[in-house]
């Protein structure tokens, strides 16, 4: 019952290995639920699944996981069907797991703006400032984006002389990316525009520079690379 309606299933934190061996790997959240059920439940057109995602304010990322994906093989899929399985853990050999866990968003869109202007990419500032245990980032760039696509971006910061990607690091996988919109889907957006937003990121760490590499990304291919900005993170 949990999968009706839905058109996405992530299977989060599950190991991926056990010893030398495979334990779960993403053909088992695409193709599994069809496997298991069979023709008695029929699961929706484009239903796709994977072992890692992050939340986003309206809709889901999938691929995050850059052991298998790499840093741009992530895809944003615009819609609030989704069911996210986390594990949380073993008992008697078998998976302890949780449901629709709450999200755990790490940053919040706290404005955006989009005014229609023909142009190539280009970035007219970035700026970003601590507030409490938070980190303001403002940005104002020019974007062309693709038919069913929207302006994403990674954060890295700035540690022990290279920029580290922003993400959640679990045992045994490694990093699971967490890529930002920088503005809601809205199906009024113009594809070629000035784009200016303001995001919050909850305890982002405290260093003193980051970057942004900001992607083209919808639910159809592997991210569009448009540019990257740096920027201080003023006290």
């Amino acid at each position: 019952p949990d999968l009706e309606g839905k058109n996405v299933l992530a299977l989060d934190e599950f190991p991926l290995s056990l010893g030398s061996a495979y334990l779960i790997l993403p053909h088992d959240a695409l193709f599994g639920p069809g496997l298991f059920y069979g023709r008695s439940f029929s699961l929706p057109p484009g239903f796709v699944g994977d072992v890692s995602s992050a939340p986003a304010p309206a809709g889901i990322f999938l691929n995050t996981l850059t052991r298998l994906y790499g840093v741009s093989g992530f895809r944003y899929y615009p819609t609030a069907k989704f069911l996210v399985v986390r594990f949380t853990g073993w008992e008697s050999g078998r998976f302890r797991y949780e449901k629709n866990p709450p999200p755990r968003l790490p940053y919040e869109i706290v404005s955006s703006a989009v005014k229609p202007q023909p142009g190539s990419f280009a970035v007219h500032r970035v700026a970003a400032r601590r507030e409490g245990s938070d980190t303001i980032v403002s940005v104002d760039l020019d974007a062309q984006l693709s038919p069913n696509t929207c302006l994403t971006a990674t954060l890295s910061y700035f540690h022990h002389g290279a920029f580290d990607l922003w993400g959640r690091v679990e045992p045994e996988r490694g990093l699971n990316l967490q890529p930002v919109l920088l503005r809601a889907p809205s199906p009024d957006d113009p594809q070629s525009a000035r784009w200016v937003s303001t995001l919050r990121l909850h305890d982002f760490p405290r260093m003193p520079r980051l970057r942004l590499d900001f992607f083209a990304a919808g639910p159809d291919r592997s991210p569009e690379p448009l540019g990257r900005a740096e920027a201080a993170i003023e006290p």
